[in-house]
Parts: C-alpha cells; structure tokens; sequence
C-alpha cells in the first residue's frame, strides 16, 4: 500500500468547522493504525513554522515549508504540499477545504456555499475567485474522489462542478470531541441575568445563510425567554440594519469557550440552528451528545441529518412560538449519535483511501 500524505495546513488555525473535522478524522484513524486496523503508513505534513503538538501515536508528522502570511498559505497548499506527495509517490488527501489543484487524490469540499451565497464575501471578492477557481479545478480532476458531509452537499456539489456519482463519497461529522470538553458554568456568572431563566442558545454569525434575522424575529415573539447568542452585537454595513431590530432579550456573549459553549447547550432549553443552507450542521449533533436538545431549519441537509431527533422550523417565516414548536414529538438521538461520529468518518476514508491504493 502506498504511503497516505494528508495536509496540515490546518494546524495553524483554530480548531472549529474544517479543521476540526481534519483532527477528529485524523484522531480516529490514527487509532485504527494502533488496532491493526488499517495497514500502511500514514504522514500529515505541516508547516515548519506551525506551533502545534501532535496528538498522535502512530500517524507521522512531517514539516515543510512555511507559512507566515495568507500568500504563503496559497503558496503552501498549492505548491509545498503537493510537491511533497508527489516526491512520496504517495495518496495525498486534503480534509480541510485547501483544494491542492495537483498532487492530491482525496479532497474534501464541504459544501456549496460560497457558490450559493456570494454576497457573504462581498469584502473579500479575491477570495471568492480564488476559492471558485480551486474548486472548479479540483472538482474536475477525473482521478480524484471528493469527500462531502451529507447527500445534500453531494448533489450541491454535482448542480455546481458536474462531478459524477462515483467519484463522490459521504464522510460525515461527528461529536466525540465533545467528551474532552470540561463543561465551564462559569459562563452563568458572566451571564447572571440567565439565573433561574430558561433561553434558548445560538452560534452567533452574521453570514446570511445562518439566518440570525430568524432568530431576532423569534426573540421579539418570546419575551418570556432569553435568546443568547455567541459572538459580538456588531454588524457589518450590509447588515446594520438588524441592529435596529433588537429586543432587550437578546443576549450576545462575546467570545466563550468551548467548556462555557458545552455548559450553554446543556442548560439551554433547546439549540437554535435556523440556517438556510449548511453543509452539515455540527452545533446540533454537539448539542445532542451532551443531552440537550435542538431546533433546526427544515431546510437543506439538516432533515437528512437529524432525521425525527430535532424539533423543525420554517426559516422563512416571522420567527415562531417557541412553546409552540417544543410541543412536537421527537425521538431519542442516539441512532443520530450512533450514525454521525468520527469513528464512522475515519473507518469511511480508510476504505477510500484503500480504493485509490487498487487504481
């Protein structure tokens, strides 16, 4: 079997979205390496520079390059890593949305949503033609498979780039990460007015397909409950005008950490994820696993996902009664969380990478 080369790039950033699904991904394989498992050796090349500590027992860890800037982050996904793979004669796989346009045979493309909604980087205009270009390219190499989440995010991908059945595969998210998470209650100090009150919890992002307008509109509907939310009450010129929306039970948190995160979807009444477009949806699977509960959009791969786990809602509407929704029978979660966990991922790209072995 040939050697597998997965890119690192990723170590470098934050672990939250694509970086972590790279390190949960890798974490589990690495102990499959250790059960026998799977047979043949395994590299994640990283940058020099990169101030990080492998996790690791049996996966190597290889540095080239480095990157100090965004340039030199194009630089090294495109040039460093590749060229490294193909020195290897290795299986290279990128998991983190870096899409190497040469040198790799495995690439992960998330979702669609760059494609689905310019307008959420209208700042950042190179960019969007930067990334577009990748895609394009790499979703048109005939040898490569491409990795997606959901169903949902496989036919998005094949309405956009054309990519055949079979160079796709479905390598979905997981939540056992969040048993090394310590939940932090300290949150509750930082957040006193949530003493003896029941709320609903959001992950606060502007882009417009989250849809946070639903989530003000909900908040005026329910003055009985506190609506919190992650990040800051900014807001970009394109959306300023939701600052003149707020209602006074609306409550931003500023940055907290994933401990204070874990103890807010444990005491919530429910998770809100009103998006109008994901790739997978993670907060609510996270949400789940920790024995809360959640409330999502019935749009697109989130019913695929989690199926009669969840309580559902119409996106487009003007908010809802929250009372109202929490009314409707849902199913215990754990088929959701014994079908969606790294461990499954893993054991998914393993059998990739053993095809691509065979071609």
């Amino acid at each position: 079997m040939k050697k597998t080369v997965f890119a690192g790039d990723w170590t470098m950033e934050k672990v939250v979205g694509v970086q972590r699904y790279a390190s949960c991904i890798l974490t589990e394989l690495d102990k499959m390496i250790g059960r026998g498992e799977y047979k043949g050796t395994v590299e994640l090349l990283i940058p020099r520079n990169a101030d990080w500590k492998s996790p690791y027992k049996h996966i190597h860890v290889v540095r080239r390059g480095t990157i100090r800037n965004k340039a030199e982050k194009h630089l090294w996904q495109q040039l460093v890593f590749p060229a490294y793979v193909r020195g290897s004669r290795a299986v290279g796989v990128d998991l983190a949305q870096a899409l190497p346009v040469w040198g790799c045979d495995i690439c992960a493309i998330h979702d669609c949503i760059h494609e689905t909604f310019p307008e959420n980087f209208a700042d950042h205009s190179t960019y969007l033609k930067i990334y577009l270009l990748k895609a394009r390219i790499a979703a048109g190499k005939k040898s490569r498979i491409i990795l997606t989440p959901s169903r949902h995010s496989a036919k998005e991908i094949q309405r956009f780039y054309h990519v055949p059945q079979e160079r796709l595969r479905i390598v979905g998210n997981g939540w056992e990460h969040m048993k090394e998470i310590k939940a932090d209650e300290g949150i509750f100090e930082k957040l006193p007015q949530l003493k003896d009150k029941d709320f609903f919890f959001a992950l606060g992002s502007r882009y417009r397909h989250k849809n946070h307008e639903w989530i003000i509109r909900s908040a005026v509907r329910n003055p009985a409950y506190y609506f919190v939310v992650t990040g800051s009450d900014s807001y970009s010129s394109e959306n300023r005008r939701l600052a003149d929306k707020q209602p006074e039970n609306l409550i931003y948190t500023g940055y907290i950490s994933d401990g204070e995160v874990k103890a807010l979807y444990q005491k919530a009444k429910a998770l809100i994820q009103p998006s109008l477009y994901e790739g997978f949806g993670i907060p609510p699977l996270e949400a789940l696993s920790v024995g809360g509960k959640a409330i999502v959009s019935n749009a697109s791969c989130l019913p695929e996902i989690y199926g009669d786990s969840v309580y559902y809602i119409d996106p487009h509407s003007d908010g809802a009664d929250m009372d109202e929704v929490m009314k409707s029978d849902i199913s215990l979660s754990q088929n959701v969380l014994d079908k969606y966990t790294w461990s499954n991922a893993a054991k998914t790209l393993a059998e990739v990478i053993r095809m691509m072995n065979k071609t």
